[in-house]
């Protein structure tokens, strides 16, 4: 069990380096926004099960992100969160919820995610290698974001297991590898079958269209800031006709050229919140982000903000 805290450090700045390397570590690559920077502290337990791992995070308020153009660190993984305590508002994908004590929520670590902590928060992370999550769940790119409600039906079995499985492992005797292993292979068995339940045979039918949205936006955030991003650009370099992309969007209720420009504005308002980018001017931001005309990206901004 390896046992991580940022009780003890000397400063706020020198808490949220430390955690970052932690979370870079023990999870992917993260960037921390506490609340409250000089309250804030941060407790990690956390342990392999088999293929899988399994940790325990409990956190003053604060922001925990996934940021676009972050290089992945190790293997392609998803983290199925599970609060236990405080509540937790999650964004990927374009879709959000809010997660009350027993919920969970599924994230992956190949494209940008949002984590709100509200109040003391206690949180169980299960780490999973996206080629074992795909071969029992057909379309994971559905339920990214999603509030996946964990006190009723299907999932109420897996949070239970999930708890059950931890509370082993962080025990006095713990688990040896072969036991953690198929504990783990149960997890994601039974995770499969409450996606099932849940979604119905819809979801599996729906997983091409899924998946091509997914890469659409993972695309779009690998090259946000390039000016000549659009979608003929789009559909050119994920070989979809415009067409195709056109009506693959169609029912998100926002068109490719406005989720461009939504998350150009929305980098471009963290940036300016953010004192590391004060001595850049606002121009000098707007075009770094993407934009190539002042008045344009003022009317924008005022417009969104």
């Amino acid at each position: 069990m390896q046992r991580f805290s940022t009780c003890g450090l000397p400063s706020p700045r020198a808490k949220i380096d430390y955690l970052k390397q932690v979370l870079s570590s023990v999870f992917t690559d993260l960037d921390v926004e506490p609340d409250v920077p000089g309250e804030f502290d941060n407790h990690i337990r956390s342990t392999g099960l088999g293929g899988l791992s399994i940790a325990h995070a409990v956190s003053a308020p604060a922001r925990i992100i996934r940021r676009h153009g972050v290089a992945a660190a190790g293997e392609h993984l998803y983290f199925l969160h599970t609060q236990l305590e405080g509540r937790m508002h999650a964004l990927q994908d374009g879709r959000e919820g809010w997660l009350e004590p027993g919920d969970m929520v599924l994230c992956d670590t190949a494209a940008p995610y949002d984590l709100g902590l509200s109040g003391l928060s206690r949180t169980l992370i299960l780490g999973i290698p996206a080629s074992e999550l795909r071969r029992r769940v057909v379309a994971p790119h559905g339920l990214l974001g999603r509030r996946l409600q964990g006190a009723a039906g299907p999932m109420r079995m897996v949070r239970t297991l999930v708890t059950q499985v931890w509370e082993q492992a962080d025990g006095d005797d713990g688990l040896s590898h072969p036991v953690g292993d198929r504990l783990g292979a149960t997890i994601l068995d039974l995770f499969a079958t409450a996606c099932h339940m849940q979604f119905g045979a819809g979801a599996e039918d729906g997983a091409l269209a899924d998946g091509h949205r997914a890469r659409i936006r993972r695309y779009v955030e690998a090259r946000l800031f390039d000016p000549e991003l659009g979608p003929a650009a789009v559909a050119a370099g994920l070989g979809l006709s415009p067409r195709y992309l056109r009506l693959l969007l169609a029912g998100d209720g926002e068109s490719l050229t406005a989720y461009i420009l939504r998350r150009r504005l929305e980098e471009c308002a963290r940036q300016l919140r953010d004192p590391h980018h004060a001595a850049r001017s606002v121009t000098e931001l707007a075009f770094a982000c993407g934009f190539n005309d002042a008045s344009y990206f003022s009317r924008a901004f005022k417009a969104r903000f």
